[in-house]
């Protein structure tokens, strides 16, 4: 990680933004901005959301544990994972519907 003053952030930001290094911008000498791959971002942002969410978090440990076990044999089995080339199941929603049109 490396430690940028603002005025020169100002003057070499593709450089930063082009960088795999994370860069702290300063103000005043005190960190104000931190300029970092958005993918390593989006995966830091998604291990604080998961950490927040301890019913979610035990799901998906427990589901590691499982896998490490060989409890599954194939990727598709795992609880809670659609495959993307199944299509989504379909609802019972519209069956609902039907049966409470004509109760009146």
């Amino acid at each position: 990680m490396k430690f940028v003053t603002i005025s020169k952030a100002r003057n070499s930001i593709a450089e930063l933004v082009s960088s795999p290094e994370r860069s702290v911008i300063t103000k005043n000498g005190e960190p104000a901005a931190v300029i970092m791959d958005f993918d390593q971002y989006r995966a830091m942002r998604a291990d604080v959301l998961l950490m927040r969410n301890k019913e979610q978090l035990t799901a998906v440990l427990a589901t590691v544990d499982a896998v490490d076990r060989g409890d599954f044999s194939r990727f598709r089995d795992i609880p809670g994972l659609e495959s993307e080339t199944e299509p989504p199941k379909k609802s019972s929603a519209k069956t609902k519907r039907s049966r409470g049109a004509g109760a009146s």
